[in-house]
């Protein structure tokens, strides 16, 4: 793994104590900068004047081209926002509703999932709210 990432704290004053709940998952340093460890989740601790300020953070492993390229040809979903949504749905993965890019009631960003068109929406229902309860646009 290897790869690094420096956390600042701002308006701190004075010492402050890093720590990492997983130091299988990434360690710290002691001014603040997380080396990835192995894959997986855990929590960045900042201790500053009786005050603790967390940063949960999460290493994936990086994949090569070869290995993206045959997961966009395998899968038409991705998690990462696209450039140019025009003829895409986004989905809410925890409520399995499907909406177009423009409606009011888009989930999180944290809880999306894009879908080049609604048939392959599979699995997830229209959203009422913008369209109309039907299957498309």
């Amino acid at each position: 793994m290897g790869k690094t990432y420096s956390l600042k704290l701002k308006k701190a004053k004075g010492k402050i104590i890093w720590s990492s709940a997983n130091k299988k998952i990434a360690k710290v340093s002691k001014k603040g900068k997380i080396t990835a460890v192995s894959v997986g989740k855990t929590t960045i601790k900042a201790k500053n004047q009786k005050k603790i300020y967390k940063c949960r953070i999460k290493v994936i492993s990086k994949k090569t081209n070869s290995q993206k390229k045959k997961k966009t040809t395998e899968q038409s979903t991705t998690t990462e926002s696209p450039d140019d949504t025009k003829g895409m749905v986004i989905g809410n993965r925890n409520s399995k509703v499907y909406h177009s890019p423009k409606c009011d009631g888009l989930p999180y960003e944290r809880n999306r999932i894009y879908f080049d068109s609604w048939e392959k929406a599979e699995g997830f229902r229209a959203c009422g709210n913008c369209h109309g309860g039907k299957s498309d646009y």
